[in-house]
């Protein structure tokens, strides 16, 4: 496929989640990490388990991380927008699960309302290919 499959004793000994002592602390996850949301640091972890192959795949990855460090001001308003949206996965899970409740419509009603706002935060940029896939 187009990612890399690293098995789990590899994955042990590089250290990417962990440390070979079980602590976060020290791990390449830690070190790099600044995501705003459970979501998206789920989705950080992903990617280093499983990095991309495809130079192409690569190369718009790249694209996407350059636009967000040319864009402060547009970085700098997503994560605020991104900080007050709760756990929509896990929030839809336990509504799917019958376990859910007011709490979690709430979470819902308010994660549509910041995608809105991130929506028109962008509707003027000139986005890179793969953040444009990403929101089409």
């Amino acid at each position: 496929g187009s990612t890399l499959f690293i098995d789990p004793a590899t994955r042990a000994n590089l250290e990417l989640l962990r440390t070979l002592s079980g602590s976060r602390d020290g791990s390449l996850f830690k070190a790099i990490d600044r995501t705003v949301t459970g979501g998206g640091a789920r989705l950080l972890a992903d990617r280093l388990m499983a990095p991309l192959t495809d130079p192409a795949a690569i190369a718009a990855r790249l694209d996407s991380v350059s636009f967000f460090r040319s864009e402060v001001r547009l970085c700098q308003s997503l994560r605020a927008s991104l900080k007050s949206v709760a756990d929509m996965p896990r929030a839809l899970s336990r509504l799917a699960l019958n376990r859910g409740g007011p709490r979690d419509l709430g979470a819902l009603r308010a994660g549509f309302e910041a995608a809105r706002a991130i929506a028109e935060l962008f509707a003027a940029a000139a986005l890179p290919a793969e953040l444009a896939a990403a929101l089409a």
